[in-house]
């Protein structure tokens, strides 16, 4: 009979990959029996834009693959398709631009605190803009 002296551990990263969850808010309807007259819905769910089929994961996770790691919107619309979702490309710009609006406040918060600093630190990497005003494609910009 042998006695358990102690244990090995082995620890191994596994990929899950991404996935798309389409959520449904059933919103229930209330009539009058009698009158049949005043009828009432229920409220609902506060949404990030209005009238728009994305949750606000969806488009964190979209803003995090365009500004964080550099992934353009039509490349994520690629990877959308491999997962089986089809989307459309100015959607996903207007989604950007909407959600740019919700933040305002925070950007321009941000922005008078940067103003109040003696020394910023920047990252002066050059970056190509296809329709800047003014400006050519080749043009740097930072």
């Amino acid at each position: 009979m042998l006695k358990e002296i102690g244990e090995e551990t082995h620890e191994q990263l596994e990929f899950i990959p991404a996935q798309i969850k389409a959520l449904r808010h059933i919103r229930k309807k209330y009539a009058c029996p009698y009158c049949k007259q005043h009828m009432k819905t229920a409220s609902k769910p506060k949404q990030a834009i209005d009238k728009s089929i994305a949750g606000p994961g969806l488009l964190a996770h979209i803003a995090v693959q365009k500004y964080c790691d550099g992934s353009p919107l039509y490349r994520q619309i690629e990877i959308f398709k491999r997962i089986g979702i089809e989307l459309d490309r100015s959607s996903l710009a207007n989604w950007m631009m909407r959600c740019g609006e919700l933040i305002q406040s925070l950007i321009n918060r941000i922005h008078e605190i940067l103003l109040e600093q003696c020394v910023l630190h920047m990252d002066e990497t050059p970056v190509q803009v296809l329709n800047e005003p003014g400006r050519k494609a080749q043009s740097k910009s930072y």
